[in-house]
């Protein structure tokens, strides 16, 4: 089970083995938030064990650690479940090449979350490390489940375990609703071929390997999807459930060998006559409690996980994943991944589960008569939600055109709406107060550093009752200038002094640069900012050091300098001084390469 910290178990995820450093990963969620995708590679790259509060506080480490980072880490996301930042970052530009937003193919949603990572070290073969999870990339704190597998990457024959998880990777390119770009392309084919060849061990108390099942890739809804033909034991945890799915498996086993584990207003949108063939139903008890961390809010509480257990005769297999109890995940309308073990029923089954804790944390189902249906507002939420889908199907684009010194950000497009909903939007580099009706074609002027292709919209409904609903797409541009990212860096470091203090922290790696921003003064607060004296030998010295001992680690100074030399602007950032340091420097490193 994974407790309610979305931050914790991606990092953990994503942390390379001892010895081995991150290459790439190739990440799928129904959702995501594009904050805690912003802290993750600086989480990651820099072992740092803060917050996301903490992380995000200081945006000149999080540019390095995406520079770092470069493309090595990829999302995939329903296009219609990207959410809206709760603060304006210039820096979310810089996501731009790593968010990838798909559709399934059947008209339900992309729904699968499996993270799919390798590490490389000298002389070793690749490690792949494969989660397969019920949490999305978002700040939504509640119960998970996952089931997460290392293997040593294989060649040679298909590992027939894992067809299916290399089958989903390898169709994400055709999901895409726009063209992706050729590294990416080669990126996610590259990772399709290595997890068909690998298989990966089961946990430890199971046998064998994980078994991978993927859902909504053929064209058409399908027949329910049976996960094994007899069981004489049943446990099925799900936040949604509906009777499609429960009456698959209540032809599995008896009555008084069926459990069912779900949320309270699932349960209570049932028909009584939907719970009858389960023994026993449960929900996640109240008095569990589940407090907010980091200052991050709540955004969704309780249970989150989906589980099947199925006892059979000595043995018992689990599936976990992404797929709810429910038509669309079991049919295909969804696009869904199960991963599914099998152990010892003495050693992992049902009641096994049950006595590691889970029991402790539910509280037996009472029904909740549910208020008669409002059809007004059902309808008004009914229009509200057709609205939102109007917006993502409309084709909106981005143009940009140069405005003497700032840029015109222009969304394009043909947009209508019932008189019932209004929508407004703006681009996420911008306050939400700067959002403008969706009347296109609508312009702002912004400066290069704020041009983005993420824009956030804000769809309200006339009917007082209904919540709002707020998203964000990523749309097509056209006219973006090529150094668009190196004026996010030149916002960032924009005097001698910022570079030479950046500068003393980059020879630190990334671990310095945390130690950095944690113990930094900030300016006009009369301490000193420890700025190195180009006067002193020391600076060269250590350059020297590091371009005799380890010359990869100047690799990002000369990013830094050329990235910096590349921007527009007047004002002179990098001192004339340490210029002729760092020819000092290439000078050494090309005689050593010599």
């Amino acid at each position: 089970m994974l407790p309610p910290d979305s931050r914790v178990v991606a990092v953990e995820l994503l942390r390379a083995p001892e010895g081995y450093t991150l290459d790439s990963a190739v990440l799928t969620s129904y959702s995501l938030d594009l904050e805690t995708l912003l802290a993750l590679p600086l989480a990651v790259l820099s072992q740092a064990d803060a917050g996301i509060e903490q992380l995000l506080r200081d945006p000149l480490l999080l540019l390095e650690s995406l520079r770092e980072s470069g493309q090595k880490i990829h999302v995939f996301v329903d296009e219609s479940a990207i959410a809206v930042p709760r603060t304006e970052r210039p820096l979310f530009s810089m996501l731009e090449a790593s968010v990838h937003s798909v559709k399934a193919p059947n008209g339900g949603a992309f729904h699968p979350k499996v993270w799919a990572a390798r590490f490389v070290a000298p002389g070793r073969k690749p490690m792949l490390r494969v989660a397969v999870l019920s949490r999305n990339l978002t700040y939504d704190r509640s119960w998970d489940l996952g089931i997460v597998s290392c293997a040593t990457e294989k060649s040679g024959a298909e590992a027939s375990s894992s067809r299916d998880l290399a089958r989903l990777f390898a169709t994400l390119p055709s999901l895409c609703t726009e063209s992706l770009p050729t590294i990416a392309s080669d990126l996610v084919s590259s990772m399709s071929e290595s997890l068909g060849r690998t298989l990966f061990p089961a946990p430890e108390g199971f046998t064998g390997n994980i078994e991978y099942t993927v859902f909504g890739l053929d064209s058409g809804v399908q027949s329910p999807w049976q996960p094994l033909q007899s069981a004489s034991r049943v446990l099925a945890m799900a936040p949604f459930v509906n009777q499609t799915a429960l009456s698959v498996l209540a032809q599995l086993g008896s009555k008084d060998k069926r459990s069912l584990i779900s949320r309270q207003d699932s349960l209570d949108a049932l028909p009584e006559s939907g719970l009858e063939p389960w023994g026993d139903v449960r929900v996640m008890s109240e008095s569990i409690e589940d407090e907010s961390e980091d200052g991050v809010p709540t955004e969704l509480s309780g249970l989150h996980a989906k589980l099947l257990g199925l006892e059979h005769s000595w043995d018992v297999t689990w599936f976990a994943g992404s797929s709810n109890l429910t038509a669309a995940a079991f049919t295909g309308a969804n696009v869904e991944m199960m991963a599914s073990v099998t152990g010892r029923r003495s050693k992992s089954g049902i009641e096994r589960f049950e006595e590691a804790g889970i029991g402790r944390m539910l509280e037996p189902y009472r029904r909740i008569e549910r208020p008669v249906e409002d059809a007004a507002l059902t309808k008004a939420i009914e229009e509200l939600e057709s609205a939102k889908r109007t917006v993502i199907d409309s084709a909106l684009r981005i143009a940009t055109a140069e405005a003497d010194t700032d840029w015109q950000w222009t969304l394009e497009g043909k947009v209508e709406l019932p008189d019932s909903v209004a929508v407004h939007h703006w681009p996420i580099s911008l306050s939400a107060s700067a959002s403008r009706p969706l009347v296109l074609p609508v312009s702002w002027r912004i400066p290069t550093s704020h041009l983005t292709a993420f824009v956030a919209f804000h769809c309200k409904s006339s009917h007082p009752k209904v919540e709002d609903i707020h998203f964000v797409l990523k749309l097509p541009t056209q006219g973006f200038p090529e150094n668009r990212v190196n004026q996010v860096l030149r916002t960032l470091i924009d005097s001698p002094e910022r570079f030479l203090q950046f500068l003393r922290a980059l020879l630190g790696g990334l671990e310095g640069l945390v130690d950095w921003a944690d113990g930094r003064n900030e300016p006009g607060t009369g301490e000193s900012w420890n700025l190195p004296a180009l006067g002193d030998e020391t600076l060269l010295e250590d350059l020297l050091r590091m371009a005799s001992r380890d010359p990869q680690r100047l690799e990002p100074i000369r990013r830094l300098i050329y990235d910096l030399e590349q921007s527009d602007g007047d004002k002179l950032v990098i001192p004339r001084e340490f210029l002729h340091i760092w020819k000092v420097v290439e000078r050494s490193l090309a005689e050593r390469k010599a």
